[in-house]
């Protein structure tokens, strides 16, 4: 007989697309299109029959290692740039406590435009 601490079981819990969507405040359509094979930016998910299956982990650790080229954009979040825009500022805010609570580590690298696929297919 195993004993299973809450941790544990909380580490091997499955997120759903839906859970996933919903996690990082974007539509589940948007989930989908990061699981085609075509996609650059695809998530590593766990297909289970007609279901996909996530880690938190591994959702997370894809979107703290965005690449952007934008050296502001990257700048911004790392804290080496002002966020002024009122708007903006509101969304760093809450990017900053999404982080703060997760206890994550994010960090933006800047890609120069001439070097980044991923915007050069945008």
């Amino acid at each position: 007989m195993a004993v299973h601490t809450e941790a544990a079981r909380e580490e091997n819990h499955l997120l759903t697309v839906h859970e996933v969507a919903t996690m990082l405040q974007v539509p589940v359509s948007w989930v989908y299109g990061r699981m085609r094979k075509r996609s650059v930016e695809r998530l590593r998910g766990y297909r289970l029959g007609k279901y996909w299956r996530f880690r938190e982990a591994e959702v997370l650790a894809r979107v703290e290692s965005q690449r952007r080229d934008s050296q502001v954009v990257c700048s911004q979040p790392n804290g080496q740039y002002a966020v002024r825009n009122p708007k903006l500022f509101k969304l760093w805010e809450s990017t900053q406590a999404v982080i703060r609570r997760k206890k994550l580590t994010a960090t933006f690298d800047w890609v120069p435009r001439a070097e980044n696929l991923t915007g050069k297919l945008i």
